[in-house]
């Protein structure tokens, strides 16, 4: 931190921005072979709040820097200071955490392994609802979000974006990860007033608006289940937070008991 005193007319100041320490890593599991990871790095210190508006990327929890890390050989900067990394991946992997101290212009090569101590076999990892740059409540780019997937061992990632049909596989494709991932295709069906849904797998279909979003105006919901059903027999159909008030949960729409199982209005049902 400069403390500059401004007066009137024009100043030139000259700044110097402290160095950065350069850290390259690479994550292992108990055999011995590179598998993608999150890296989380919170300093000892609280880093300094930056306004939004510089533009600097900020971490929830106290942390410098969050890394979806993809596999092989990784990198990335640190201010000077002390830290303490955590590598994880997701619920089938044991952590390992490291705490270093680094300096303007230091270069440090870490390794860390993660033992594999849940088994799955016969089981993947699936996220159901998902949103990504096509949904207004969200901004992640599509590689930002290939990345976090594989970080945290979803194999299973089905993109919901809200009125969009999205398809995360060719980004997959193109930054070579199809080992560990597989996406989906799916949308939200997002109505201001009985609920949202999830439908998926569909299809997309670039010809159509919104790459073949089913619309939902002026229709019931059984009118649109109906929709639904027509326009792909086999896909799972999802009700999404059901009780949610103020997005109209379908459930509280239609007034829905579960203890005896009956609706208010069972024409909506």
């Amino acid at each position: 931190a400069e403390a500059i005193t401004m007066g009137p007319g024009p100043k030139t100041q000259d700044l110097t921005v402290p160095g950065r320490a350069t850290l390259t890593f690479t994550v292992l599991d108990d055999k011995g072979q590179a598998i993608p990871a999150k890296l989380i790095f919170k300093p000892s210190k609280a880093p300094v709040a930056l306004p939004a508006s510089f533009g600097e990327l900020r971490y929830p929890g106290g942390a410098a820097r969050v890394v979806f890390h993809t596999g092989g050989k990784g990198s990335t900067t640190l201010p000077p200071g002390d830290y303490t990394i955590t590598a994880s991946r997701g619920f089938e992997y044991e952590i390992d955490k490291k705490t270093i101290t680094v300096a303007a212009g230091d270069e440090k090569d870490l390794s860390f392994t993660l033992a594999h101590s849940v088994d799955t076999t016969g089981y993947m990892c699936g996220d159901f609802h998902i949103h990504a740059m096509w949904s207004p409540d969200s901004s992640d780019l599509y590689e930002h979000k290939v990345a976090s997937f594989v970080a945290e061992g979803v194999e299973l990632p089905v993109a919901t974006d809200h009125e969009y049909i999205t398809d995360y596989n060719p980004v997959i494709a193109q930054m070579g990860l199809g080992k560990w991932v597989y996406g989906i295709i799916g949308e939200e069906l997002t109505t201001f007033a009985y609920g949202h849904f999830n439908p998926y797998p569909v299809v997309l279909d670039t010809t159509k608006p919104n790459n073949g979003a089913l619309p939902w105006m002026n229709r019931s919901p059984p009118q649109l289940f109906g929709d639904v059903r027509k326009a792909w027999p086999n896909a799972v159909f999802e009700i999404n937070h059901p009780r949610s008030s103020p997005i109209a949960g379908y459930f509280n729409y239609v007034g829905y008991d579960a203890a005896n199982g009956k609706v208010r209005h069972p024409d909506q049902w």
